[in-house]
């Protein structure tokens, strides 16, 4: 049992181990003077009550001791810088009734674990302070026992303020949540809104967004923490839109590019919507809210601003701003990200929609000059004895025009991929059967280059569309021969792995530079080293190669070294025979 008296506000520390027979002497009995080890204990305790009174003073952290109910039964000077409040103002009263209304579970489980175990325990809660605020404590409490009985008496609890810091953690937290949501989606209108709620009511309890289009300047996003206002706050920002010069706060911070901050708002300068339901409520000049405006600025362009608006309660300062000015880059990326993401599909759809057009339109005389090639080639060679530099020319037409019309097909494969109508006809077919065909027909037109082919024994039976995949099958193996200038082996490997046919081609060419492997599939790239090699294409043979092996189910997969050649790997599901069903089922 504590017998700790409060004196004057003071914490009286009792003088244990002295005990007196009487408290009158005119009875005749004699006070016992204590023995010499009463008298040391008791100087020690003094010693040790005067280290501690000492310590706790000096100390910039509050020292508070308490009873087993919470009551203070001291506080250090400290409390005064903490929270506003004088030692005497404290002592005799509940800690908890300083202690944030949602935080008291938080610290009376604490409480009770400091009361079940001699360990400290660090919990971080909210305080009241004068002034009617609330400040983040970080405190840590100890239970303290009687030496000789064990039993707990007292509660020692030292607190520090570690508001800034959880204000910077909160603003952290909350920019990770903020960029996330931005980061979200494309469709920036529906992803400002979501960071705009996200917003309140941590930087108000209204935000709006303006976007400069035009000569107008258009409220994009409202968000309002009533429901009901954010109803009537978008009708009124939508309706009213603001000219570019008009003497408008957001207009101005559009044009300065700067940061507007204010807590003394009159009706007469909020824009006339507000003015008509100020006036209307209030009917004289008032201070109606404060509010806080940032520009969304992307690349040196103000491309609108961002409004947090609050009550006449609320004062907006530095914190506020800087977090504001946070979101807004942020914001702004966004918005500068997808438009230019919307700039660029457009520019695509126009290159794809240009691509088909360009592709029929030339096809019609490319067949027809190829046609016509061919024809003057059988004519000239039976009527005519041609010399080797006339019959190499029209091969070479012949070629040229042969080349165009796979260009323009490859063409249009791409806009057929991009909108969906690449179709298969998918039948049950041989890979060994493809491949071999493929590699024999490819080795007679070659003078430089020895293709060498090693395949399984037994069928490799696909479901696929043969025409497609002779198609991707001998674009890879084109591919080879036109990165291997200088010619050599290219060796074609089609073995079986489990249920899958694997298709391996490799070349000893000029190789592809690390960094452009992960793009080699991409419509129309093409890496560096092509170009330094005066290797001729526009890069869209592998991306439609890509596709195909998609479509059927399977994967490409590609490894190389620059000048020591690559590898292409095809991966496609092989059909199980009907004795392999029967033996699964």
């Amino acid at each position: 049992m504590n017998t700790d008296t409060i004196i004057d506000g003071k914490l009286q520390i009792p003088q244990r181990g002295m005990q007196r027979r009487s408290s009158t002497a005119e009875c005749g009995e004699t006070t016992r003077v204590p023995d010499s080890d009463e008298q040391v204990a008791i100087a020690a305790l003094r010693d040790s009550e005067a280290r501690y009174r000492l310590l706790a003073e000096m100390s910039t952290d509050m020292i508070s001791r308490h009873d087993l109910n919470g009551v203070f039964l001291y506080v250090s000077p400290a409390c005064l810088q903490l929270l506003g409040y004088l030692p005497e103002d404290l002592v005799g009263r509940s800690a908890y009734t300083l202690i944030h209304p949602e935080d008291r579970d938080i610290v009376a489980d604490a409480h009770y674990a400091v009361l079940d175990k001699p360990d400290t325990v660090t919990i971080a809660y909210r305080l009241h302070s004068k002034g009617d605020r609330y400040i983040w404590v970080e405190s840590t409490s100890r239970s303290i026992a009687d030496q000789q009985t064990g039993t707990i008496y007292e509660i020692h609890v030292a607190s520090r303020d570690i508001t800034k810091r959880k204000r910077a953690e909160d603003a952290q937290r909350f920019m990770v949540e903020v960029s996330s949501v931005l980061a979200d989606s494309l469709d920036y209108q529906t992803t400002l809104g979501n960071a705009a709620r996200l917003t309140l009511p941590i930087l108000g309890d209204r935000c709006v967004i303006h976007l400069l289009a035009e000569d107008k300047i258009q409220a994009v996003v409202v968000a309002h923490r009533d429901p009901v206002e954010e109803v009537v706050s978008r009708a009124r920002e939508q309706y009213y839109a603001i000219a570019r010069d008009a003497d408008h706060p957001v207009a101005r911070v559009l044009r300065t590019g700067e940061p507007l901050l204010t807590n003394t708002v009159p009706a007469t300068e909020l824009d006339p919507a507000s003015m008509v339901v100020a006036q209307a409520r209030l009917d004289r000049d008032v201070i109606i809210e404060s509010y806080l405006i940032v520009p969304l600025i992307a690349r040196e362009r103000t491309l609108g601003t961002i409004t947090f608006a609050a009550g006449p309660e609320r004062r907006y300062g530095q914190e506020e701003l800087v977090l504001a000015q946070m979101v807004a880059r942020r914001a702004a990326l966004a918005v500068d990200n997808a438009r230019l993401y919307a700039e660029a599909q457009q520019a695509l759809a126009l290159r794809d929609q240009f691509l088909l057009v360009a592709a029929h339109e030339l096809r019609t005389p490319i067949t027809t000059l190829s046609g016509h090639v061919q024809m003057a080639q059988r004519r000239l060679t039976q009527t005519y004895n041609l010399n080797e530099r006339d019959q190499q020319a029209l091969q070479i037409m012949g070629d040229q025009a042969n080349r165009l019309t796979h260009l323009i097909d490859a063409l249009l494969d791409i806009s057929r991929l991009q909108e969906g109508k690449l179709a298969l006809e998918c039948v049950p077919v041989d890979l060994q059967t493809i491949t071999e065909r493929i590699v024999t027909e490819a080795q007679i037109t070659l003078d430089k280059h020895s293709l060498q082919l090693q395949m399984a024994t037994e069928p490799l039976m696909v479901a696929g569309d043969a025409l497609r995949l002779e198609q991707a099958i001998g674009n890879l193996l084109q591919n080879a021969v036109k990165y291997s200038p200088d010619g050599g082996n290219i060796h074609i490997q089609l073995t079986r792995h489990a249920n899958q046919a694997c298709l391996v081609i490799t070349d000893s060419g000029i190789g592809i530079p690390p960094e452009a492997l992960p793009k080699l599939f991409d419509r129309f790239y093409r890496a560096a080293n092509a170009k330094h090699h005066a290797i001729d294409g526009i890069g869209i043979g592998l991306y439609v190669v890509h596709e195909i092996i998609a479509l059927h189910g399977g994967s490409i997969e590609v490894t190389s070294s620059v000048d020591r050649g690559t590898s292409f790997r095809v991966i496609l599901p092989l059909l199980q025979s009907p004795l392999a069903i029967a033996l699964e089922s």
